[in-house]
């Protein structure tokens, strides 16, 4: 999870019912509409070429729905079966699922003023001015760190779970239903810093300066890194680099079998993406919170700086100079690149 969009909607669940026999299906939905769309306009989609009948069984309006949709799915991620389906019982869905759902949304309303303002300050050109920190600042500043630190900790043991399947998968294809191998194909690009460097004049011909919205990097200091948090955990994370593994990775071949140390692993992989949830949540909407403080200011000296400036953005144009001098931007582009992803699987489709 990263910084939640500002995207207006509602959430829903629904469970299934056999037309026939009144009987209630054993999985209920998690989904979303986006923005004024209707949860029984999407149940009639779902309805379609579906010989059972499909209920909705609660709706919530989010104001960050992707969010809650998100939170959710990674909250129940045991229980999850395929897609957006959970293997969740009606007493579930009643006494966790819903409350859970309302809890984020009244802390996402409680939030949405100071990401609506952090939103609002990334196109506000800083001023330059330097401040102190009031006392209510330093407090919510080191809540923040707080949260930064916890949850660098939670990632790093869950990479950690994802090493240890991905070492099991040595030189094979992945692990049946828990780990999966994709190949990216990055296209062919000109390499415009080279091509300046070699042709300035005949680069400038093609290019186009345009004054850019203010920009800038927000930097929250204090933050401390894996290896000064933990330094056990950060030299395991090491002696499991996924740049060595990837290495012995052979998509060709069969997938591994699981077995119960792979269930093991991977189980604890979907409860910790519940902590996980949590702690991202808390960390973003307190940044969030200590963004919104700066508006204009360059900084909150030994807090947080953000410097917004509006810069010179360079725009060439590939298109012609492709078919001006064909032979000149066939020499450089770049090499097509594959790379192989290690995805680990989102649900549960085992017992």
């Amino acid at each position: 999870m990263t910084e939640p969009k500002l995207t207006p909607g509602t959430l829903y669940i629904d469970r299934d019912q056999d037309v026939l026999t009144g009987e209630w299906g054993l999985y209920v939905k998690i989904g979303i509409v986006r923005n004024n769309k209707e949860a029984s306009t999407r149940n009639k989609e779902h309805q379609t070429g579906n010989p059972r009948r499909i209920h909705v069984i609660f709706s919530a309006e989010s104001p960050m729905v992707e969010h809650l949709e998100t939170y959710l799915h990674h909250t129940f991620a045991f229980k999850r079966v395929l897609g957006e389906w959970f293997l969740l019982d009606d007493e579930a869905v009643q006494t966790q699922v819903i409350p859970i759902a309302k809890t984020v949304i009244e802390k996402q309303h409680a939030s949405l003023k100071f990401f609506k303002q952090k939103e609002a300050n990334k196109s506000i050109a800083s001023s330059g001015i330097s401040r102190a920190p009031s006392d209510s600042e330093l407090v919510l500043h080191q809540q923040t760190i707080n949260a930064k630190n916890s949850l660098v900790i939670l990632k790093a043991k869950q990479n950690i779970i994802k090493n240890k399947l991905m070492q099991i998968a040595k030189g094979t294809g992945g692990i049946c239903g828990v780990l999966e191998f994709q190949t990216k194909i990055t296209k062919p690009s000109l390499q415009k810093s080279k091509l300046r460097t070699d042709y300035p004049d005949l680069y400038s011909d093609y290019e186009t300066l345009v004054l850019g919205e203010p920009r800038g990097q927000l930097l929250i200091k204090g933050r401390s890194s894996l290896k000064k948090l933990d330094k056990e955990l950060y030299v395991e994370t090491n002696q499991m680099a996924p740049s060595t593994l990837n290495k012995s990775i052979d998509i060709a071949s069969q997938k591994v079998k699981r077995n119960s140390i792979i269930t093991n692993l991977h189980q604890a992989y979907l409860k910790n993406l519940k902590e996980i949830a949590s702690a991202d949540w808390l960390y973003e909407s307190l940044k969030a919170n200590l963004a919104s403080k700066l508006h204009n200011d360059d900084e909150i000296k030994g807090i947080v700086t953000w410097k917004r400036f509006a810069q010179k953005k360079s725009m060439f144009d590939d298109n012609s100079f492709s078919k001006d001098y064909p032979d000149i931007y066939a020499k450089y582009l770049s090499s097509e690149k594959v790379t192989i992803a290690s995805i680990v699987g989102p649900s549960r489709p085992y017992k």
